[in-house]
């Protein structure tokens, strides 16, 4: 938002956007609290209970897809959810984009990752996403502006603090989670603003706001995973992995159950009430908060080391982030 663009908004229009940040907010934060569980739970499948990380991914989104459907047949009725198959199956090709891109490769790489690092150090490294936010925003020709870009930037720093520990430690098996992580916080931003922006209209080639359907919810989250559910099903070829545990097709139904369905709901939810890069960027800075919460399932069920000073303030410069977002005003949007 340029400066006359924001001195034409009346005092009515500022308090609507003040209102709306404060919604989104607390709903990326309650997002953060459901996502953080993914990490300790990958985590106590690959190193406690074994299990292919393959299984780990595509697991959750066959479930979340049967849950998300029950959920739409149950609180809309049939119809809609017919009208959700029926959007998937004019639009395949934008579907199998955004969703085999933001859900499926996305979540690949990181029950990968989770192989080689313990679940709170892969929570933070996964934040690099929040600058990946204003990178994917820059190619669909929007812009965070500069408050926005400091604010992800002081959480980043946060991140490297986190991190710190490690980087006397750096091994070739590292880098198996790194660079893995760095592919997912891109594929994640990008596959959900192409379904954001193809819901509000914003790409012509793809007019999927003129389906009854594009601003539910639900059926977004139903479509992306859809959209995964062939990318799965070809890596599984792939990787060939062997037969899942009993743990797996077991524990995966809670990840499903508060990631899949709840936690995503959350974050789109927080994402349709974004109406500029902002608040966009705001609604994905808030999965900052996912780090200090996987830090505490990994303290409270596998017993591992209390942060040195440096990784504390490290998580204090995140949370300090995302209270900066929180209290800014319209204003925060125009510089």
């Amino acid at each position: 938002m340029n400066l006359r663009a924001y001195e034409c908004l009346t005092v009515s229009d500022m308090t609507s956007r003040e209102t709306v940040m404060k919604k989104i907010i607390p709903l990326g934060i309650a997002a953060a609290l459901f996502f953080s569980i993914t990490f300790a739970i990958n985590r106590w499948l690959n190193f406690v209970e074994g299990g292919h990380w393959y299984w780990t991914a595509s697991l959750r989104y066959i479930y979340t897809a049967v849950l998300i459907s029950i959920l739409i047949i149950v609180k809309y009725g049939f119809r809609t959810f017919s009208d959700t198959l029926r959007c998937f199956a004019r639009y395949w090709y934008f579907w199998l984009l955004a969703g085999g891109v933001g859900f499926g490769c996305f979540y690949l790489f990181l029950c990968y990752a989770a192989s080689y690092s313990p679940g709170w150090v892969l929570a933070t490294t996964w934040q690099l996403t929040i600058l990946m936010t204003p990178v994917v925003l820059w190619l669909f020709r929007d812009k965070v502006g500069t408050r926005g870009i400091l604010y992800l930037a002081l959480m980043f720093v946060g991140i490297l603090l986190v991190n710190y520990h490690q980087f006397s430690n750096v091994t070739s098996e590292i880098w198996y989670s790194v660079l893995p992580i760095a592919a997912a916080a891109f594929c994640y931003p990008f596959g959900n603003t192409l379904c954001k922006f193809a819901c509000e209209g914003k790409l012509k080639r793809f007019p999927i706001n003129t389906e009854s359907v594009a601003t539910n919810v639900f059926s977004q989250v139903l479509l992306m995973v859809l959209g995964a559910l062939p990318v799965l099903f070809v890596v599984g070829i792939i990787v060939r992995p062997s037969a899942p545990t009993n743990s797996q097709l077991y524990s995966i139904v809670i990840i499903a159950i508060f990631t899949g369905v709840i936690a995503t709901s959350l974050l789109y939810k927080a994402r349709q009430l974004a109406s500029n890069a902002f608040e966009l960027a705001a609604a994905d800075g808030t999965q900052a908060g996912e780090p200090p919460l996987a830090l505490f399932w990994e303290i409270v069920l596998f017993g591992a080391t209390i942060p040195s000073a440096v990784g504390f303030t490290g998580l204090a410069l995140v949370i300090i982030g995302i209270v900066l977002f929180y209290r800014s005003n319209i204003r925060g949007v125009s510089n």
